[in-house]
């Protein structure tokens, strides 16, 4: 859900920069969609309030001319679907809607998975947000668009009432494991409680909040810490398949999530990997991130993990031979 919502930031960053209005849509494609949903159910209404006062059957109906050209709500599901298989595509057709073509539309559609980068690229040289970082830009936009449903807000605070009301230092702790071991090089467990333990000792009377998505993560921390451990009672995988791929309800995985990201914004310290988008996301998409109400620190591997992981010794050793390579053409 993270590197879903990191394009949200792209789409919305985009529309503020050129004028318009953004229609945050995730559509029938989405992994949090609930199972029962009708042909153009918003699934982003599900998880956040709206970003525009009208629907997208609404949007299209006030829509003249549309980019790409001759789009329209009946074929809007084809081309969704297209530009989907077609993600290796997705910056070139960035390209095309930043033309002199696209900027004649009333209406644009903007792909899912543009990165906030190639966005950032795009803005005009003499426009206020060109000199400003990606973290900055972010939690601009998301201050001004991201408000999460009031429902899930006060699930969170029900729950942080009912375990840590009288706590006063709090370290939060995300752990990705599933299939992310397939997109980088995890840390172990022990790098994690080493962080914590650290916190603990300055803070005795401490407790931790743990997010994950792994059952061997949970069982680790609290054979570790006990009661001292709080967890949400979310969907989680014993191996490495996401719990977003195991034909769970959508709806309630992406609500867990959320509720998880909430939670971790709420302590004094925040421990997790910022290889995972979710780290992104507590930090910089989350009122309190936003507004630097807790600490943050970022677990690294080790060489053990690599050593010890074929998967993640290929991939090293992939790594290093691809910065061997580049530094000997730059010499060259």
């Amino acid at each position: 859900m993270g590197s879903l919502l990191k394009g949200t930031i792209s789409g919305l960053l985009f529309a503020e920069f050129t004028g318009r209005v953004p229609l945050i849509y995730w559509h029938q494609n989405c992994n949090y969609l609930k199972p029962v949903a009708s042909p153009f159910h918003n699934a982003f209404h599900d998880y956040y309030q709206r970003t525009c006062p009208f629907s997208l059957e609404d949007a299209f109906k006030r829509s003249a001319n549309t980019y790409p050209k001759g789009t329209r709500i009946e074929n809007f599901h084809t081309l969704l679907d297209e530009l989907h298989q077609k993600l290796s595509l997705g910056e070139e057709y960035f390209t095309d809607i930043c033309s002199n073509q696209a900027s004649q539309a009333d209406l644009v559609v903007f792909p899912t998975y543009i990165t906030i980068e190639k966005a950032l690229e795009a803005i005009p040289s003499d426009h206020r947000f060109h000199k400003m970082g990606e973290e900055a830009l972010t939690e601009w936009i998301a201050a001004k668009f991201l408000t999460v449903n009031k429902g899930i807000t006060d699930q969170v605070n029900d729950f942080w009432a009912q375990h840590f009301a009288n706590t006063e230092q709090i370290v939060t702790v995300h752990i990705r494991v599933g299939d992310k071991y397939r997109e980088c090089i995890l840390p172990s467990f022990s790098r994690y409680k080493h962080q914590v333990d650290t916190f603990l000792q300055n803070h005795p009377g401490g407790k931790i909040y743990l997010a994950t998505d792994s059952k061997h993560a949970v069982k680790f921390f609290e054979k570790r810490y006990a009661d001292r451990v709080v967890t949400s009672p979310a969907l989680r995988s014993s191996g490495r398949k996401g719990v977003h791929k195991t034909g769970a309800d959508g709806l309630q995985i992406g609500n867990e999530i959320l509720f998880d990201v909430e939670c971790l914004s709420r302590g004094n310290h925040f421990i997790g990997f910022d290889e995972s988008n979710v780290f992104f996301w507590v930090c910089h998409m989350t009122k309190a991130g936003i507004n630097g109400s807790f600490s943050h620190k970022s677990v690294r591997p080790g060489l053990s993990e690599i050593l010890l992981n074929r998967q993640s010794f290929k991939r090293a050793a992939k790594k290093t031979w691809r910065n061997l390579s580049s530094s000997s053409n730059k010499s060259a």
